[in-house]
């Protein structure tokens, strides 16, 4: 039997998020803190970075694919938390170990963001029950409208529809988790307020540094009337028949195969596909 000896996480943040709520520009502001990421994707879709570790956002993608056959959305999640048949993840704080330490994590603390991961914010909990969460806040027709200009949806029916959905896992996890900070994203950058993020360092450990989220969070990054933070053609990942993974995709991916999800893969949808 192969035996492998991962690292736990010091400690760990757990950015829950709608897409287009600042979750972002919430976790590089972090990063700029000290918060280990690890690999994110191209500065194509934001200016600055898309902060999320896709080599652990797998770890939920592939117990869905496994338990439903496919890649299936937000409303697919929220509908799976209210009839009480989410997946439950083997080894869960073991596989976000791996992941983490397959980025190159070493010390300190871990941050961890991404959307559909939080309706399984009860499962997550119990694993980490000292983890610190942050919920972005943003109004859900901000939200909506960004969604539109980011061809995340076509309508803005549609995206506010998509946001809502997002935002009932944001009320599971106000419920499921013990250290919860709320940030307005508005306020955070327009306005300056940084005391979402400082209250974030206090309970994590991190060092707030007041220069270097500054310098960041400038005001390029968010404007509600003409453009925001990454506004660009987003490619989303799919289930698709092709061959098994290596253990680690190439450098740029962003994405980490843990192992094949019986002859079916992550990769990035044909342009054009809704």
């Amino acid at each position: 039997m192969l035996t492998i000896k991962v690292k736990e996480p010091d400690q760990i943040i757990f950015v829950a998020t709608c897409p287009r709520s600042g979750s972002s520009a919430v976790s590089g502001s972090l990063a700029q803190c000290g918060a280990f990421i690890g690999t994110h994707v191209s500065k194509a879709l934001n200016p600055k970075g898309f902060f999320e570790n896709g080599g652990v956002n797998q770890i939920f993608q592939r117990e869905w694919v496994i338990h439903k056959g496919e890649q299936q959305g937000v409303r697919f999640r929220e509908k799976a938390v209210r009839e009480g048949t989410l997946p439950q993840i083997p080894l869960l704080k073991e596989r976000i170990a791996l992941a983490f330490m397959v980025e190159g994590y070493q010390s300190g603390v871990a941050l961890f963001k991404q959307g559909l991961y939080m309706f399984f914010a009860e499962q997550i909990q119990a694993a980490y029950p000292d983890a610190v969460w942050v919920l972005p806040i943003r109004p859900v027709d901000e939200i909506a409208e960004s969604m539109v200009r980011a061809h995340m949806a076509k309508t803005s029916d549609v995206a506010r529809s998509r946001a809502e959905a997002f935002l009932s896992g944001y009320n599971l996890v106000r419920k499921s988790v013990k250290n919860l900070v709320e940030i307005d994203t508005n306020k955070m950058i327009e306005d300056g307020d940084r005391s979402g993020l400082q209250r974030v360092c206090d309970l994590s450990g991190l060092e707030f540094n007041d220069q270097g989220v500054d310098d960041f969070l400038d005001g390029s990054l968010w404007n509600r009337t003409t453009a925001v933070m990454n506004d660009t053609r987003i490619n989303f990942i799919r289930p698709v028949e092709g061959k098994k993974l290596p253990p680690t995709l190439p450098k740029g991916n962003g994405l980490i195969a843990l192992d094949g999800i019986d002859n079916k893969v992550l990769s990035p949808r044909n342009e054009g596909e809704q």
